[in-house]
């Protein structure tokens, strides 16, 4: 009997599942790639913080995108929000869909 992989039901499975075929090489590539995003951010979230402890950052931001779908306006949210968390603000995401003209 053929068992097919399940379909992705969220961005994490869906990550898993388009990587489950890649090879040894590139899974190690995208691990090493993950790791220095990770570095970036927490630097970039540490001289955010000293900027707030300084006094000098606002105390609120507000950070609109807008695209079409797929474009990777979620992903790139998580990454700026993850800097923004780091560096001691309170975040959360907030999606707004216009209604499907039909």
């Amino acid at each position: 009997m053929n068992k097919k992989k399940p379909l992705p039901v969220c961005l994490e499975t869906l990550k898993t599942y388009t990587t489950a075929g890649d090879s040894k090489k590139r899974a190690k590539k995208k691990a090493k790639q993950a790791k220095e995003i990770r570095g970036r951010l927490d630097a970039l979230g540490s001289k955010i913080k000293t900027v707030l402890e300084a006094g000098n950052g606002p105390s609120r931001i507000v950070i609109y995108s807008d695209g079409p779908d797929a474009a990777g306006k979620s992903s790139t949210g998580a990454v700026v929000l993850g800097a923004l968390d780091r560096a001691g603000y309170n975040t959360r995401t907030q999606i707004f869909k216009l209604p499907v003209p039909g």
